[in-house]
Order: C-alpha cells, then structure tokens, then sequence
C-alpha cells in the first residue's frame, strides 16, 4: 500500500486571481417541488423560489420558459407570468405556478422550467414540477 500526502503553505499566497466581473448568475433555489391539485379544487399555486448571485440597485427581469425536453404536462394544466422580476438590492425572489386540472394525470407527471440565458446573464440548474391532480 502506498500513501502519499500532499501539503500546500498559503503563507505567501495572494489572491488576486478572484473575478470582480463575473457575469450574473439566475437560477432556482431548489430543483423540485410539488403540486398537487386537490379533488375539490380546479387549481393551486405555489410558490417557486428563484434566487441570483449578485445584488443590483434596480429591479432585473428575467425570462421563464417551459423545457419541452421532459415536460410531459400538457401546457393547458399549467401557468405562469414568464417575466418574473427579482427587486433592487435582493437575491431572492419568488413567483406563482398554478397547477390548473383541465386533464392532469392521477399520476406525476413533469414540468421542467429554466431560465433563458441571455450575453450577461448565465443560468443554472432547472427546476422539476411534479404536478398531477389528488386521487
């Protein structure tokens, strides 16, 4: 068996390799979330939590869209205002998806949504939908 150890000394590190202009970064705060439409109910909302890597003075507007890749939900059990808005000196902010049962499964099905990317403005994770109606 051989063991190899491997030391670094930061005593004369400097660190001034660290990007000041990184380009911002959206994306939402969890990757999953839930909704199911209650028998008695024709819809419900929920909340989706987007989050950035910076904070700006002005309220930022970004573009929602639908991944049509895994999204198996047809888009008339479902809405929500593609243009959310994240305000001034914020990192987080949320916005409303309505499950709605016109033809929701008894089963999950999916509904992947991620943010458009545009010259100043990377993405990250999406997030997955789990939506059917209550059995």
């Amino acid at each position: 068996m051989v063991v190899v150890f491997t030391t670094y000394s930061c005593s004369n590190a400097e660190y001034n390799d660290y990007d000041t202009e990184r380009e911002s970064i959206v994306g939402f705060a969890e990757a999953l979330a839930i909704a199911i439409v209650p028998v008695e109910d024709n819809s419900i909302d929920i909340e989706i939590e987007f989050i950035t890597s910076d904070v700006a003075s002005t309220d930022r507007t970004y573009q929602v869209y639908v991944v049509s890749e895994g999204t198996n939900i047809d888009a008339e059990n479902f809405s929500f205002n593609p243009s959310v808005v994240m305000p001034a000196n914020q990192y987080y902010a949320t916005f409303t998806f309505t499950a709605i049962d016109v033809s929701l499964p008894t089963s999950f099905g999916d509904v992947f949504l991620a943010f458009e990317t545009n010259g100043d403005i990377l993405t990250s994770r999406e997030i997955n939908l789990k939506v059917k109606k209550d059995d």
